[in-house]
């Protein structure tokens, strides 16, 4: 039962409050609460200096004892007095500082004995004992709550983010089982968290990284599922889920991004945010809307380029980014909005997306997902707005990629596979040849073209196979998964055929006294104004190979396979062409060489004209032939039936065979 201020001390504060209180160091924790309750409806009887005086008495760090005990609940124990006068920090200040600047200037004096006390009564009366989920969840409001007031204040917020604790507190706080959502609120207004930050909170409940990170994300997905869309707590998440992303190699954001689908929660509420946007008409609950949409774009534009991009982007689009960069094209494009919510959304569509269709694994839900989208949607939205361009560039790519996906084995290369001796022509399926058991790499027609390759072939399989050992020894976890790293071969050799046109033009103006057997076909889709990329040439005689990965699992030998691919190409450099791809992997800027027989400048192209849709394939090196923007949407319109026509298409490829 909790104890209330007598009678007398009520008639007495309602007749004279300033008297009353005067004698502040006397008052029991029963009277204590009763003025927290009651004296905002006597201000023009009491001074905000004297009845922040009392609270403030009570709240000196001097006062706490050395030891923690249970509370007495008698009302004239320390703790029991502090306890009531914490709940008047549950105030916001901070709007009587213009006219009472004193009183900030107190609060700032005392704030050491208030965090004294709140870790004090955090341990008192959470922390420790026998205390119900009720209960705790009761200790842990009040103390949350006059955290969150003293933190909204700008010079206040400084001393306290400097205050040695203060991350763990809050983090205590917040993680606890029973915590309220508002007890998320002062870690999130903390949320520029430093590497050493991330460590404290996962110390603070002396938890493991996997734990804190599913309560986070959980938490939030949780949040989300509210009915009206609650932007105010969701806002609270998304500021937290920024400061882990800031650092994406800590363990802790790994787990929120890889093991707790945080960039799928997140896109949700963005997407349901951007729904709620367009029928805000209230400019509190818009403004509340937009800081929302903001923070779940600042964490998207940081998320989506780390640890496994091709994984975190399908995330993304399964969870409906697409519906929200079309509903967002049209709201962020307003005069009350902030450029920079509109450069992040640019830098989503335009950049990042573009990038990731590397991989077959984002092409297949791309196309899902934009084949549900409404096209009036579209028209009403996007097509009117500041990135039309750059959604239409989009899908152009997107029907190009799909297309090299659809294309029959024959015509890509890999349904037939060569015998490895130069000196022999023969194809056939995987099954018809026997395969090195060395490397497990390469095809013979028989073992008489297995022996005459062998000395050739000798070092090359060494290594591989030396390769092979060290990844299943440790435990490798490779960078594409092996469905994206075929589609990626696919889509090299398709597009180096793509950009033959241009090749050959180039290398005729360019080197024109140059053997075309030595001629190395580069292609660069890292600039996002040519996403299907630029090509360009270099010499096989004087080729290098970009630095090895430091992060490799064995560089040297990485670099010894390098140096072995290109003998071998250089030994009979008309049957080979050498291929050099670099392409965004998230914010990482790799390098790859791919190896295809014949060389297509010895022996000509011979891939099928039909297939080839170099026109709309924008390159630097053919700028003078590609079309306006209005032509392309025009041959996008007319191509746009093969999207209904194979919406299956994704169940439909039959998986490459392993190369």
């Amino acid at each position: 039962m909790v104890a209330r201020a007598s009678a007398s001390f009520v008639d007495a504060m309602r007749d004279d409050p300033a008297k009353t209180i005067s004698s502040y160091e006397t008052l029991t924790a029963p009277e204590i609460t009763y003025v927290v309750e009651n004296w905002q409806t006597n201000r023009e009887k009491i001074s905000l200096d004297t009845v922040l005086r009392v609270f403030l008495y009570h709240l000196d760090g001097k006062k706490v004892p050395k030891q923690n005990k249970p509370p007495t609940g008698s009302g004239n124990d320390p703790s029991d007095r502090a306890w009531a006068a914490i709940g008047a920090l549950h105030y916001r200040w901070s709007d009587d500082f213009r006219t009472c600047p004193a009183l900030r200037t107190q609060l700032s004096t005392a704030w050491v004995g208030v965090f004294k006390w709140c870790n004090y009564l955090y341990t008192q009366r959470v922390g420790s004992g026998q205390k119900t989920m009720i209960e705790a969840a009761s200790a842990i409001t009040r103390i949350s709550l006059a955290i969150r007031h003293l933190l909204s204040d700008g010079e206040l917020h400084a001393k306290i983010r400097a205050t040695d604790g203060i991350i763990t507190l809050c983090s205590r706080l917040c993680l606890h089982a029973a915590a309220p959502l508002q007890a998320f609120i002062p870690l999130s207004f903390l949320a520029k968290f430093s590497w050493d930050d991330l460590d404290e909170i996962v110390a603070s409940v002396g938890s493991d990284h996997d734990t804190v990170a599913k309560i986070i994300v959980e938490r939030l997905r949780r949040v989300i599922n509210t009915t009206p869309f609650p932007a105010d707590v969701v806002g609270v998440f998304l500021l937290i889920l920024v400061g882990l992303v800031a650092h994406p190699q800590h363990s802790l954001t790994f787990f929120v991004l890889l093991d707790h689908n945080a960039i799928w929660v997140v896109t949700r509420a963005l997407d349901m945010a951007a729904e709620a946007l367009q029928s805000a008409n209230v400019s509190d609950s818009r403004l509340s809307l937009l800081t929302c949409v903001g923070s779940a774009l600042i964490f998207l534009r940081a998320g989506l380029v780390e640890l496994e991009p091709p994984k975190l982007v399908s995330q993304s689009i399964d969870a409906g980014l697409l519906h929200s960069i079309c509903i967002l094209s049209v709201e962020l494009d307003k005069p009350d909005v902030a450029a920079s919510l509109r450069n992040d959304l640019r830098a989503i569509l335009g950049t990042i997306l573009p990038q990731s269709m590397m991989f077959l694994s984002v092409i297949k839900i791309m196309k899902r997902e934009h084949r549900d989208i409404d096209p009036d949607l579209v028209d009403l939205t996007i097509g009117q707005s500041y990135l039309t361009r750059e959604w239409y560039t989009w899908i152009l790519l997107l029907l190009n990629r799909s297309q090299i996906a659809k294309l029959p084995k024959e015509i890509k290369g890999v349904r037939r596979i060569g015998c490895d001796n130069p000196a022999c022509g023969k194809t056939g399926r995987r099954k018809e040849l026997l395969r090195c058991s060395g490397c497990l790499y390469v095809y013979y027609c028989s073992k008489a073209c297995q022996k005459a390759a062998w000395k050739n072939h000798k070092p090359m399989c060494r290594l591989k196979k030396d390769a092979h050992a060290t990844r299943n020894q440790v435990g490798f976890r490779t960078l594409f998964t092996e469905q994206d790293a075929r589609f990626l071969r696919e889509t090299v050799s398709t597009e180096s055929h793509i950009h033959f046109h241009h090749l050959k033009k180039l290398a005729q103006r360019t080197k024109p006294n140059e053997p075309v057997e030595n001629h190395v076909i580069g292609i660069d889709y890292t600039n996002p104004k040519y996403p299907a990329g630029t090509c360009y040439l270099k010499n096989i005689k004087t080729y290098t190979f970009p630095p090895v990965d430091k992060d490799a699992l064995d560089p040297a030998n990485v670099a010894a396979q390098n140096e072995e691919m290109i003998n071998i190409v250089r030994r009979n450099p008309r049957s080979y062409t050498f291929i050099e791809a670099v392409f965004m992997h998230g914010k990482d800027k790799l390098t790859r060489n791919f190896v295809f027989r014949p060389n297509i400048f010895a022996n000509g192209s011979q891939f099928p004209a039909e297939h080839l849709d170099w026109q709309n394939n924008r390159c630097e090196n053919n700028a003078s032939s590609m079309p306006d923007v209005q032509t392309q949407l025009l041959e996008l319109m007319i191509k746009g039936t093969m999207f209904e026509e194979n919406k299956r298409w994704e169940s439909e490829i039959e998986a490459p065979e392993l190369d």
